[in-house]
């Protein structure tokens, strides 16, 4: 037999306090905005205090830290490999959530994530946005007109700084 604490465990996708290297809070959890599909970390760039922060709303778990019983595998599946780099860890808990597993951060658990080392910021940027737009037509095609509204605002602010190929490169690559 198992007990509801038991159940509960297995039911659970744990994430960890995440850092960033100069020791300031990078997530504990994270939200996303479905009207623009724009993700926010929550306590992000706060100074861990090594105390118990209050979590209102986790939608997903950051991927660079997640932990989970091989059951919730067989539940939702993998990881999609549809999303190179983002929008994989969202997409997973998603569907997760929809199966009524639930998101959950252990603050005892700490990691440092250097966070870019192995990828150019532009190329950063160009696939947040890509994936952004994929999963928006999976999960939330009726909020598609406000993630490209967002993306074109991306591409104006882009060239304004100059950022000519970044722009040029989500324009010709749109999904």
């Amino acid at each position: 037999l198992v007990n509801s604490d038991q159940k509960k465990a297995v039911d659970t996708i744990w994430g960890s306090k995440i850092l960033y290297t100069n020791g300031r809070i990078q997530s504990l959890g994270c939200r996303i905005n479905n009207k623009f599909m724009l993700t926010y970390h929550n306590y992000n760039n706060s100074i861990d205090k090594n105390t118990e922060f209050k979590i209102d709303r986790i939608d997903y778990i950051h991927g660079c830290s997640m932990f989970f019983n091989k059951s919730i595998i067989k539940k939702i599946g993998y990881l999609s490999e549809e999303y190179f780099m983002f929008f994989d860890d969202v997409d997973f808990c998603k569907r997760a959530t929809d199966q009524a597993i639930q998101l959950n951060v252990s603050q005892r658990s700490v990691i440092i994530h250097k966070e870019g080392k192995a990828i150019k910021k532009n190329k950063l940027e160009y696939l947040s946005i890509v994936n952004r737009i994929k999963y928006a037509k999976k999960y939330f095609p009726h909020n598609i007109c406000s993630v490209y509204l967002g993306v074109w605002y991306k591409i104006l602010k882009s060239m304004c700084l100059l950022k000519f190929n970044l722009a040029k490169k989500i324009i010709f690559n749109l999904p």
